[in-house]
């Protein structure tokens, strides 16, 4: 499998030459801060701002913002996922889990899914089952109402888990250590362990088969079919700096 990676400002130069309208935003129009740290929008095409003062949803008019007294458990939210019926999840740095659901202005926290330290990362299976890891406090699911918990005490290479996927009906995690698999029937096993530990990688799924790119200090690497994994030829000089994202645009990779 060919990857092309190249830039940001590379993968977008070919728009410009298409009229492109822009719009600042700030507090002054409604926002909850000018600090926003993921922009995201929904299926119905509404905008969502995660900031350091709550969450904001934006209509191209105006906004709604949501923060304590909506039920947010943490104002600093970093990142929102959307998962089916049009559930809102949102993301903390302290490790507070909350969640708002459609046609909803009440805010629900979900303790059980909460973590002590940073969520990394949050997906819905096929199933309907949800995952949520952390870094520092492992992986936790939600099967319908069944909740598991699993860390480096029951069979994780480590409880810094910062990327999570499914493939197989199997759930994989990225951690410091390697990736570990936990399987449909939650056993856990060892898919491929670090010779030394890696940064906090920043990950990307890259097809329908499942396969990732993620970073680690100096490399990016492909894992790929038979759950191998291949280092990038010359991927050391691309990541001189800290990689913030790894997103896959129209078929080629932005970092």
């Amino acid at each position: 499998m060919r990857i092309l990676l190249t830039s940001f400002l590379l993968i977008v130069s070919h728009v410009f030459c298409q009229d492109i309208i822009r719009q600042q935003i700030e507090t002054s129009d409604g926002l909850s801060s000018d600090i926003v740290y993921q922009v995201f929008q929904d299926e119905d095409k509404f905008l969502w701002f995660s900031t350091e003062l709550g969450v904001s949803k934006y209509n191209g008019f105006e906004f709604i913002n949501y923060g304590f007294s909506d039920g947010l458990p943490d104002n600093s939210i970093y990142e929102i996922k959307e998962t089916s019926n049009k559930v809102k999840w949102f993301l903390s740095g302290s490790g507070d889990l909350s969640y708002l659901k459609a046609n909803s202005q009440k805010i629900h926290s979900e303790d059980s899914l909460s973590f002590d330290s940073f969520i990394s990362e949050l997906i819905e299976l096929k199933n309907n089952r949800i995952v949520v890891s952390s870094f520092g406090g492992g992986v936790k699911i939600k099967d319908h109402n069944r909740y598991y918990h699993f860390t480096k005490e029951n069979g994780l290479l480590s409880d810094f888990v910062s990327f999570i996927w499914e493939r197989n009906n199997n759930v994989y995690l990225l951690s410091s250590k390697g990736i570990s698999r936990i399987n449909e029937d939650y056993s856990i096993e060892v898919v491929f362990k670090f010779n030394e530990d890696i940064h906090f990688a920043r990950s990307c799924v890259i097809n329908s088969n499942q396969d990732v790119l993620f970073s680690s200090k100096k490399h990016i690497y492909y894992f790929g079919a038979n759950d191998k994994i291949t280092q990038l030829k010359n991927s050391e000089n691309i990541i001189q700096k800290t990689v913030n994202k790894i997103n896959l645009i129209e078929n080629r990779i932005a970092i």
